[in-house]
């Protein structure tokens, strides 16, 4: 009776330079010269990661938060919350630089809202700076860093700015200030570097969580996309609000990108030429990958538009808040809080397909006016800081004259998305998943509640799995049991069952389910079925947690006539489908040693 409940519980819950070219590209009246021994900043870089060993203390008033001393300066490190608490406030109180220069902020005064993410590599950041000090239009934009590194150095070089306003934000759960507990590495988790079969009988944290490829999760990875998103939401739930700005585009960049000195001027003629030709066109982008440089000058004037694809157009992204609501969703949140791929821009192209109500598409610029310059980075160490800078800064200056064009012509437009790939991975874990989740609207819970939400999520199935209930009771061989089943409703392998993998299922079975009764099903669950959702869901059925109502829903799948009967024809014809695992006669013979109630050829 109990595989019979298990079978049917299965199928109906889980379906639901004259000057140098250096020279050229410093910020125009930036005070460098104390800057230019790198190697001795770089040391001092590694001396002030003063959270290792520095009590943070809650600044107690403005005058403190306007002093980068203040924000900077070295503690004796006694409790990571005080200094959660400290971020916090900083981040809500936060100095606009430059308003004396420029005037207040708002919505007269900002044509854009540029965007940095910032980690550490002060060498590009230096010529990003100096990039952007040179692109003209630059002065009506609001230059914006987040940061998931505190150091001294970086803030000077951006305190230094002057040509712009500038506001600096702090992402509070990084690797640097939690580097022996979540969301840092625990010594209770399981090691990055092994794969399942290592940490199998650890009883180490997250075990029964490794990802797609069978490893655990790198916060030195996780970090980047809980930074990404962090800042996307915080930017539009409490900065650009304050000051008028919602309906203001933003431009992303990172700490390893350079901008041309029309970028700005460009990003003018994309948005007349969209609202002509491509109106519904939601995103904009101004830097792509080409294999060479050798038609820069031909393509300055030219733009193309196609389908969104990450990994071609990740690079100076362009969108507003229109965009930004429906990606952050309730649906659509879910989806890139638990979609099992550390890369945010990868996360967000599955998202693209399979959440929102159509693919994204992009208009681009054919000579990218932002250049990626970071040889140097997360996966590549061996590497020349200086080359791809030098390649950039000559195409930049031989082409100088070609900049500017008066008007844009459309020069191609695609017509069809290539495949997204699978799942990178590095993205399973439950707690990464509840932060993430926590931090799509940040200013609602405090940032220690956060951290403390989200390690219970794990913690929890960790003090399940030592008393034995519920999903993380399962043993190894049955978690393996499940995953094989999960692969076979995974109908185009992408870590998760969406709704095309749920009407293959039901067609295999010989049924056909409507939309409607799809959606139903998908809906049951928090968020995206992947993995880690569908053990979820049934470590609640095989304790018997299973409610009348779901039995019910779930015999009616099969008797269609309504008349309180399958027939046993039909039973062993769904017993023995091919789909998945069949039970073998044996199996069947053994199950009906059990009495199944079959009476007259109907059960």
């Amino acid at each position: 009776m109990f595989i019979l409940l298990f079978v049917f519980s299965l199928l109906y819950i889980s379906l639901s330079q004259r000057l140098t070219i250096n020279e050229r590209f410093q910020p125009r009246g930036t005070p460098y010269k104390n800057l230019e021994n790198l190697e001795e900043r770089r040391k001092n870089l590694e001396r002030e990661e003063f959270l290792h060993n520095a009590s943070w203390t809650l600044p107690s008033s403005k005058s403190q938060i306007e002093n980068a001393d203040a924000i900077f300066h070295k503690f004796s490190i006694v409790d990571p919350n005080k200094a959660l608490n400290s971020i916090q406030f900083l981040n809500e109180n936060h100095e606009v630089l430059n308003a004396q220069l420029f005037g207040p902020l708002n919505s007269a005064t900002i044509k854009y809202v540029v965007v940095v993410q910032v980690h550490n590599r002060i060498d590009y950041l230096k010529y990003l700076i100096g990039s952007l000090s040179r692109a003209k239009g630059i002065e009506q934009t609001l230059l914006v860093f987040t940061h998931d590194m505190i150091s001294a150095p970086i803030n000077a070089i951006i305190q230094s700015i002057n040509f712009c306003r500038v506001i600096q934000l702090f992402f509070p759960y990084t690797f640097q200030l939690f580097p022996n507990v979540f969301p840092g590495e625990s010594p209770e988790d399981c090691p990055s570097t092994a794969n399942k079969e290592k940490a199998k009988g650890t009883n180490c944290l997250g075990e029964e969580f490794s990802d797609v490829g069978g490893h655990y999760r790198n916060p030195k990875l996780t970090q980047i996309k809980h930074h990404w998103w962090w800042k996307m939401n915080f930017l539009f739930d409490s900065v650009l609000p304050a000051y008028g700005l919602e309906e203001k585009l933003l431009i992303l960049l990172e700490e390893d990108h350079l901008v041309a000195p029309d970028f700005i001027h460009v990003l003018n003629l994309m948005e007349k030429k969209r609202a002509k030709v491509f109106p519904d066109c939601e995103l904009l982008c101004l830097g792509t990958y080409p294999k060479s440089f050798n038609t820069y000058g031909n393509n300055l004037d030219k733009l193309g538009a196609e389908f969104w694809f990450s990994s071609k157009f990740n690079m100076g992204l362009i969108f507003g808040k229109n965009l930004w609501e429906k990606i952050r969703s309730t649906n659509c949140s879910n989806f890139f809080c638990n979609y099992d791929d550390y890369n945010w821009d990868w996360t967000l192209m599955q998202l693209s397909v399979k959440c929102l109500p159509s693919k994204l598409r992009v208009i681009y610029a054919e000579a990218p006016r932002v250049i990626h310059i970071g040889d140097c980075g997360v996966h590549t160490h061996n590497c020349e800081v200086d080359k791809a800078v030098n390649v950039a800064l000559n195409l930049f200056l031989q082409h100088n004259s070609s900049f500017f064009p008066a008007q844009l012509t459309l020069n191609q437009v695609g017509k069809r998305m290539l495949k997204p790939s699978k799942p990178n991975g590095g993205w399973s874990d439950p707690r990464d998943h509840r932060l993430c989740e926590l931090n799509t609207h940040p200013t609602k819970v405090p940032s220690t509640e956060k951290l403390a939400k989200s390690e219970k999520k794990v913690k929890k199935v960790k003090k399940k799995s030592r008393t034995g209930s519920e999903a993380s009771s399962f043993d190894q061989k049955t978690i393996q049991e499940f995953k094989e089943a999960f692969a076979i409703m995974d109908q185009d392998k992408d870590g998760v069952i969406s709704k095309g993998d749920l009407k293959d299922l039901y067609a295999t079975l010989g049924s056909i389910a409507s939309e409607s009764q799809i959606d139903a099903m998908l809906k049951e669950a928090p968020g995206p079925i992947n993995f880690t959702v569908f053990l979820t869901l049934f470590g609640e059925r095989l304790t018997g947690t299973d409610p009348e109502a779901t039995i019910i829903g779930a015999f009616q799948m099969w008797d269609k006539s309504d008349s309180g009967f399958i027939t046993e024809e039909a039973l062993m014809k769904i017993l023995k489908n091919k789909r998945g695992e069949p039970l073998s006669e044996d199996e069947v013979q053994s199950m009906y040693k059990g009495n199944p109630p079959i009476s007259g050829g109907k059960f």
